[in-house]
């Protein structure tokens, strides 16, 4: 799997790819009657109706979820498991994931075939040599996964992503190194996988979120918070969070500040300054929306983090990343919220998800129990759009401390390890995978066995 493919970006590549699916059949887009016109959406923000939680059993942290374009919900995790359910996440069941490597971290997405794409860490290839970052794919539903491939070319070391655009054109992203200096590193398949471009250096190292494709193909956006020590771009100096975008499927970036850079006030214990990453997304209008956990008391956070007590935050985009609402806080603020994601669907539709604590104590080493929350808006490009939120578990999730300082967590807690992730099904509603470790002893890497569970909203207004 030679990377042969050139940068040069073509029609012709693009509708050649076996992978590639035709954009006007996407199940995920509005329904149309016979005359072809979309069915509006609800303008009206209703309740939600709570899906049952379902467990999928012992697992490791840091779940995946995509849902496919017949409406199949995939799962994954790090010890390389994968489950499917093909009735809207009532039941799930465990795929072989015969021949996947890689279980460091994980990644997928499921492009318009209905293949699955992924992305792991400290994997192997075809010969069994180490493939620091191997990519596979399969097309049987996850039971079988194709050889592995380094798409780093041996130059990888953490947290990689695996995303795609509508037309099916994947991007990769994790933190490496090039023959200098630290980078994140990006590469782009136009048929599926079966090529990669050349590597790009999207930016300086950085604590990078997922990478994902914007509303017009070739557009692709990454969120990121920096070290204080090592600042990106070079012009600026002290931790903040960008925004990496290109428009031309990611062979050349720049990047725009979300919040700048906070110069010598920035002196918590782990050198950036959210609790963990920052995650983008961009709905069906091109709207962006960047979630990320700090502290509230400054943005981006100036205390240590044992200290902190950190919620929820969101900021728009409508301009493509030039200029950001202020920070909008979504979260309860006597509790403590960690680890958010966000899925965008239809214009101003999204849902985000986070754990959040019950007696709002700083997180990092105090014990505390915690829940999973759902916060959804139909409006969110408005500051003060209505918003409703759900606690999607029955019973906490975790009991303990929940330490976001990543390999940095020398004596706190990390059984729930560093993110979890909620995405949109085929109804419209969204649908989310978390840890389960109720009496979490973790020091440094996870000390205790950990379960995973699936569960959202089975009835709600829909965001797409």
């Amino acid at each position: 799997m030679a990377r042969v493919l050139p940068i040069a970006l073509t029609l012709l590549v693009l509708l050649s790819g076996c992978m590639q699916g035709d954009a006007g059949s996407d199940p995920d887009e509005d329904s149309n009657d016979d005359m072809g016109t979309a069915t509006p959406l609800p303008t009206t923000l209703g309740a939600l109706t709570r899906m049952p939680p379902v467990s999928l059993g012992a697992a490791a942290g840091e779940p995946n979820i995509a849902v496919g374009p017949d409406g199949t919900i995939y799962t994954s995790d790090p010890s390389i498991g994968i489950w499917r359910s093909d009735d809207n996440g009532a039941t799930f069941t465990k795929a072989s994931a015969s021949g996947i490597t890689g279980g460091g971290d994980g990644d997928i997405v499921v492009d318009a075939a209905g293949c699955i794409h992924w992305l792991g860490l400290f994997g192997s290839d075809g010969n069994g040599d180490a493939a620091p970052i191997p990519y596979h794919r399969s097309c049987d539903r996850g039971e079988t996964f194709s050889d592995g491939v380094d798409l780093s070319n041996g130059t990888g070391s953490d947290r990689e992503w695996i995303g795609q655009s509508d037309a099916g054109v994947l991007y990769a992203s994790w933190r490496g190194s090039n023959d200098t200096r630290g980078v994140i590193s990006v590469t782009t398949s136009f048929n599926g996988g079966l090529n990669w471009t050349p590597l790009v250096d999207m930016s300086d190292d950085a604590v990078g979120g997922p990478i994902v494709g914007g509303a017009v193909e070739g557009q692709v956006f990454e969120a990121m918070t920096t070290f204080a020590a090592s600042p990106v771009p070079q012009e600026s100096q002290g931790g903040a969070i960008f925004l990496a975008r290109s428009f031309d499927h990611g062979h050349t970036w720049d990047l725009v500040p979300v919040i700048e850079p906070a110069q010598s006030a920035q002196v918590g214990l782990i050198g950036f300054p959210t609790s963990i990453f920052p995650v983008v997304d961009a709905d069906d209008a091109g709207n962006l929306y960047v979630v990320f956990s700090a502290d509230q008391r400054t943005l981006p956070q100036a205390t240590p983090k044992p200290a902190a007590r950190f919620s929820v935050y969101l900021m728009v985009s409508s301009d493509l990343g030039q200029s950001w609402t202020e920070p909008r806080l979504i979260s309860d603020p006597v509790k403590v919220a960690v680890m958010p994601w966000v899925a965008a669907g239809a214009d101003g539709r999204i849902a985000i998800t986070w754990y959040e604590n019950v007696a709002g104590l700083p997180a990092d080493f105090l014990p505390d129990a915690w829940n999973v929350k759902l916060w959804e808006s139909i409006d969110a490009t408005n500051p003060t759009g209505a918003s409703v939120i759900v606690q999607l578990n029955e019973l906490p999730n975790h009991v303990g401390a929940v330490c976001t300082s990543g390999t940095g967590c020398l004596a706190g807690d990390r059984s729930l390890l560093d993110f979890f992730e909620v995405a949109i099904k085929a109804d419209g509603n969204p649908v989310a995978v978390w840890t389960y470790s109720i009496a979490g002893t973790g020091v440094g890497i996870a000390a205790q066995g950990a379960d995973l569970y699936v569960g959202g909203v089975l009835e709600g207004t829909p965001l797409r």
